[in-house]
């Protein structure tokens, strides 16, 4: 496992632009005077330009090498990261009621969102370095990794922004990890695809970029489509909840950016409980589907609870459940897609997996915090009846497999 860190990291770090801003941009759009609306655009501009740009340079690889691609994507987070510093020094000039700051934090996102298609390249990689009997564990790892991000960057965003230099601190820290890992793909990172490997088809672009293509993918695998169907009404709430639970501590419980940052290191301290013991124990006893499942009522157990009553206490009372079922359901389905497909479609699952989470994260964003500023705490409410729905059509589907 040595020999894949370099990649390990650059999936950790693909998620610090999205992640560690998480807790700080809500501040950032109040400063400079637009509301809860604004900060869904800035959360989904990110993963709209990823959506269309990672297959394309997913296929681009099998033609020109992976490597080659993942150093110049992280050069482009590295570049998007000194973008938003540099927007910091035009805070006093507004043009037709939005700050100059904001439009170039919005550019800036956007920026690395075009450049994140280094996941499905990594993807690639670690497909092609890795023999089939250590494929499930290394994307089972990919995708716990994807939350403890989710976690941790936040936690860190909500602390450095606390400290001195306000915002210019989480832009530094992102600036120096992501330029600690451009230097380890560059001087640590070999080639995995041999020349004889290579593509030599001809690449259409504008298929690759297609929606309805994805959807038609599916098809190749019809023992998973149920289970792609329930991920997807899973990614909607998850991605709701991850973009307007900022905008919850923020205006609903009028908590700091340090208070956030002890907030966020409790759910920290629940994670690691869960991805070290709670994981290991249960996926000995537990099959893939019956972990996705029943970690799935969890979620939605617990977020009628945090619904019913809007209370920082309670909230981490909850969080322990709630986030455990998040982590633990992201987890369960990489290893469930991953163990049921050969060798050689990996790549594809594991690519139909991350379309169907960025395309919530495009769209769910901007409906979740406009709900949010205009029913507050109730879009909670709605992400639970989501789970509802999606829970009823696993038990309707489960009857006709009868």
């Amino acid at each position: 496992m040595k020999k894949l860190f370099p990649v390990f990291l650059l999936q950790f770090v693909n998620w610090m632009w999205f992640a560690l801003f998480i807790p700080v941009l809500p501040y950032l759009v109040d400063d400079y005077g637009q509301w809860a609306v604004f900060y869904g655009i800035l959360m989904s501009s990110y993963s709209i330009c990823q959506f269309f740009a990672s297959p394309l340079f997913g296929a681009w690889s099998d033609k020109i090498w992976r490597r080659p691609l993942l150093i110049r994507s992280q050069a482009g987070t590295l570049v998007s990261l000194v973008f938003f510093g540099v927007a910091l020094w035009f805070e006093n000039v507004v043009f037709l009621w939005v700050s100059w700051v904001l439009r170039w934090v919005l550019a800036s996102r956007m920026m690395d969102g075009v450049t994140w298609w280094n996941g499905s390249v990594a993807n690639a990689y670690l497909s092609d370095v890795t023999s089939n009997d250590e494929k499930t564990k290394v994307f089972g790892m990919v995708g716990a990794m994807i939350w403890v991000a989710m976690i941790v960057w936040p936690a860190i965003g909500s602390w450095s922004y606390s400290r001195w230099w306000g915002y210019l601190w989480p832009i530094a820290i992102g600036v120096w990890l992501s330029f600690i890992t451009l230097l380890l793909l560059i001087f640590k990172l070999p080639e995995s695809l041999p020349v004889e490997m290579r593509s030599t088809d001809l690449i259409d672009e504008w298929k690759l970029m297609s929606i309805t293509r994805r959807f038609d993918l599916l098809k190749s695998f019809p023992e998973l489509k149920k289970w792609f169907a329930l991920y997807a009404l899973f990614g909607w709430v998850f991605v709701a909840y991850t973009s307007t639970i900022a905008l919850y501590f923020k205006d609903v419980l009028h908590l700091s950016p340090e208070q956030l940052w002890y907030l966020f290191s409790a759910v920290w301290l629940f994670l690691i409980v869960h991805m070290w013991f709670t994981v290991r124990k249960l996926s000995e006893i537990w099959s893939d589907e019956k972990m996705f499942m029943v970690w799935m009522i969890v979620v939605w157990f617990s977020l009628l609870w945090f619904f019913l009553r809007p209370d920082v206490w309670w909230y981490i009372a909850i969080a322990f459940f709630l986030d455990a079922g998040i982590a633990l359901c992201l987890s369960s389905f990489k290893w469930l897609i991953t163990s049921k497909v050969s060798d050689k479609q990996q790549w594809l699952v594991t690519w139909l997996e991350e379309s169907i989470m960025a395309a919530s994260r495009a769209i769910i964003p901007v409906i979740a915090t406009w709900l949010f500023a205009l029913i507050w705490t109730n879009v909670f409410g709605g992400m639970w009846l989501v789970l509802v729905l999606s829970l009823l059509y696993w038990r309707k589907k489960l009857a006709l497999l009868r």
